[in-house]
């Protein structure tokens, strides 16, 4: 709330040494380790400590695909988002994570297995939550970038509405109208 990300990190690490065996404390030294760009510490603090509730807990294994992902290994985030689905299926999250990882590969490789994949993720993750707006935002990405701008406008439109704050959101869908040449609509967004 400082943001003082290390001390953050030190106090966790501490009740970490001093209290071993907790789990919330394990699984918020993780979270926080990613959200500060230490994503090999992440991984790391992963493998240090064998904790039961790990095979329960999505969350968890959210955070470390998304570790993975950001230090270049895609095989391993795609095997971490998969286990966190098989452990809740439901979790729309973890499907839009899977479906950004699937488009970036797509976007590096232009192999359309891997964006049929991705928006096959994107697509499940906002049947989960239509309230979860950045998974409207990714399926209008990707939707705009293969050139079905209607079904673009749609996506985005509804991600606005889930979340008014998805700044990028406009920028895709102004272009979007801008290249169906609605400049009027454009403009606004």
């Amino acid at each position: 709330a400082t943001n003082r990300p290390d001390d953050a990190l030190a106090v966790l690490r501490q009740g970490l040494d001093d209290m071993p065996e907790n789990y919330d404390l394990y699984f918020q030294y993780i979270a926080d380790l990613y959200e500060s760009g230490r994503y090999e510490e992440a991984l790391r603090a992963f493998g240090e400590r064998s904790f039961p509730q790990v095979e329960f807990d999505p969350v968890v294994w959210n955070w470390i695909g998304l570790a993975q992902w950001k230090k270049g290994d895609v095989a391993r985030a795609l095997e971490a988002f998969e286990q966190a689905l098989a452990i809740d299926g439901g979790f729309a999250l973890t499907y839009d994570n899977l479906g950004t990882v699937h488009f970036d590969v797509f976007q590096k490789t232009r192999q359309p297995a891997s964006y049929d994949r991705a928006l096959a993720n994107f697509e499940k993750a906002a049947a989960l939550d239509p309230a979860y707006g950045p998974a409207f935002y990714h399926l209008g990405v990707a939707t705009f970038q293969s050139g079905d701008l209607a079904r673009a406008i749609e996506n985005l439109e509804k991600a606005l509405e889930s979340d008014p704050g998805l700044d990028e959101a406009h920028f895709f869908l102004g272009s979007a109208h801008l290249r169906l040449g609605r400049k009027a609509l454009a403009h606004r967004h």
